[in-house]
């Protein structure tokens, strides 16, 4: 994940993986983060599916994001008082079936419309 600023510095952070994946190496450079196999062959990336934004705070941002595989990530992005990203923090959720669309109806209550099975409300 990244968020991206025209006058500052691109914030970089690593999506966490799953035990099964392969092993990847989170290389750094000046231009952000690339991931690459064992051997030099580049990672393929996590797509992302759906997201919603459960809560608004004044010291950041928080989303909950899904993704192909169907791990649901809680992705904080801590901001300035000009309202500019300092920093971000990504950690895994939840695990739900692959969704269409992800909405936070309230703060315990999470509407999932499933991409191939029956909906579902998560509490």
């Amino acid at each position: 994940a990244a968020v991206v600023n025209e006058n500052q510095a691109t914030a970089v952070c690593a999506f966490p993986r799953r035990l099964e994946s392969p092993a990847y190496e989170v290389k750094w450079t000046g231009t952000g983060a690339s991931e690459e196999k064992e051997g030099g062959e580049e990672a393929p990336g996590l797509l992302v599916t759906c997201w919603t934004v459960p809560k608004q705070r004044k010291d950041g941002l928080h989303f909950l994001v899904q993704t192909e595989t169907g791990d649901v990530y809680k992705t904080r992005v801590d901001l300035h008082e000009g309202r500019q990203p300092v920093s971000m923090q990504v950690t895994l959720f939840e695990s739900l079936p692959p969704a269409v669309c992800i909405v936070a109806l309230k703060p315990d209550l999470l509407f999932l419309a499933s991409e191939t099975g029956d909906h579902g409300l998560y509490r």
